[in-house]
């Protein structure tokens, strides 16, 4: 027999902590060529800022690649991984500010 249980809420709030990357524009890149092959083009949607770093995912879930966002394109070797579908990261210290998959072949 499962038995219910009830909660109740006298008061709640919620906070936000907007982050300080492009506050009040969109906070996102783009990717090209997808599907890569060797190389591929992170470029910003906006001015990079202080602590923004991209971070490269792999299928299993591990990271392969990772280092900072000097400028608002950035190319990176891909050379060495393996062909399979992979998360780009974008963060500003832990927080992840956008992410984006793509295909490398």
């Amino acid at each position: 027999m499962i038995q219910a249980t009830e909660f109740y809420v006298d008061e709640a709030s919620i906070s936000f902590f907007p982050n300080s990357v492009a506050e009040g524009s969109e906070q996102e890149f783009h990717l090209f060529p997808n599907p890569a092959f060797t190389t591929i083009t992170l470029e910003l949607s906006f001015s990079p800022v202080q602590n923004l770093t991209y971070r490269m995912i792999d299928p299993l879930g591990r990271t392969v690649r990772t280092g900072p966002m000097v400028s608002s394109v950035l190319e990176i070797d891909l050379n060495g991984l393996s062909p399979g579908t992979y998360t780009a990261l974008l963060s500003q210290g832990e927080i992840v500010v956008s992410k984006e998959q793509f295909v490398l072949r």
